[in-house]
């Protein structure tokens, strides 16, 4: 290995705002002669952290007070997350000069130190691109990128443990409906090294075996390190930014529908019509796919829900099996609007203002 080393920064257990500030403080004064670095830590405290494209709306603002969790936002994207002292958090902070350009080869670089700790572990993870890592279909890490400064980010984490009920506990929650049906795919499609191996991994497991895969997979040493002064105060500038109320509360220009479980899964809602005779519609979409819906109606739907599953999101495919459903069962409300109803579920890959 001839280029330069990566330096490596295993700061193990810190304070939650700190733990967010690393690396933008870091990237904020990244130059030239800055080493590329790779950080590792663990937060001493749950939080809750939500992504830069997101909005604080998006967060149960009054349970995070209740149950005493900071909440921060930060400058990579994605959504809103909780991280807790059951989680390794990853952070490369690069010159662009030392990744891929194109932004699906720099995560599938960054995912593949990831997987191959993974596996070191026993644990059969893979990338689902563009960013996902995931186990037999189950998410079990977040990532993100940015360009903040001079550098480039990546973040990312080693899910040792997995609270779904609280992860779903975070999110503002648009009706109860909704909320039951994020904490069931989060069960379903969120995973952890302790429910993939049966045993208590700590993070200081996969903090030991990173380095190794990430001296091999970018082709260059990895030393020890530590932060110089300047970089210190740069920290501390990055905590007051990202605790500030201004940072938080600034609104996001586009905001995602729903809550993105994985790649691939998504939990939507939307209520059409008004009154009395609105019909409110929470659906899991996988996919493209209604792979579970649920409908709160004063009208009778006639078991609409277990007809539409397996249905593909589209207008005709709803559209008839609403039809079929319907062509032997009465109903108070015309098929026609059930099926817009079903069809004012927002696409999960457009930009959506509330």
């Amino acid at each position: 290995m001839t280029a330069a080393p990566i330096r490596l920064i295993n700061l193990g257990a810190v304070p939650a705002l700190h733990s967010q500030a690393l690396y933008h403080g870091l990237a904020a004064v990244h130059s030239d002669a800055s080493p590329d670095t790779v950080v590792l830590a663990v937060s001493s405290e749950t939080y809750v952290c939500f992504g830069l494209h997101q909005d604080v709306r998006d967060v149960d603002l009054e349970f995070c007070a209740a149950r005493g969790l900071p909440v921060f936002r930060r400058d990579t994207g994605g959504g809103a997350v909780y991280i807790d002292h059951r989680q390794l958090l990853v952070q490369w902070v690069m010159s662009p000069r030392s990744l891929p350009a194109y932004v699906d080869r720099r995560f599938a670089l960054f995912v593949s130190t990831l997987v191959t700790t993974y596996r070191q572990l026993g644990i059969p993870a893979e990338l689902r691109p563009i960013n996902d890592v995931q186990v037999r279909g189950r998410k079990i890490s977040g990532t993100g990128a940015a360009r903040i400064g001079g550098a480039e980010v990546m973040v990312g984490n080693f899910l040792c443990d997995f609270d779904p009920a609280l992860m779903a506990q975070i999110l503002r929650a648009r009706s109860p409906e909704f909320r039951a049906q994020v904490a069931a795919s989060l069960r379903r499609y969120m995973s952890s090294a302790r429910r993939e191996l049966g045993r208590s991994v700590a993070p200081e497991e996969f903090a030991a075996a990173y380095p190794l895969h990430c001296a091999r997979l970018l082709g260059r040493d990895v030393v020890h390190g530590r932060l110089a002064p300047f970089e210190l105060t740069a920290v501390e500038h990055a905590a007051h930014r990202l605790s500030s109320a201004e940072f938080l509360t600034r609104p996001s220009p586009a905001r995602l529908p729903g809550v993105k479980i994985h790649a691939d899964v998504h939990v939507l809602e939307a209520v059409h019509g008004d009154g009395r005779d609105a019909i409110r519609v929470t659906a899991r979409n996988r996919g493209g796919i209604l792979e579970a819906v649920m409908v709160d109606s004063r009208h009778d739907s006639a078991g609409l829900e277990q007809a539409l599953r397996g249905v593909q999101f589209g207008e005709q495919p709803v559209r008839s099996a609403v039809a079929r459903h319907f062509s032997n069962r009465p109903s108070t409300l015309p098929p026609a609007a059930w099926a817009d109803a079903i069809l004012a579920l927002p696409d999960p890959n457009e930009p959506y203002k509330r």
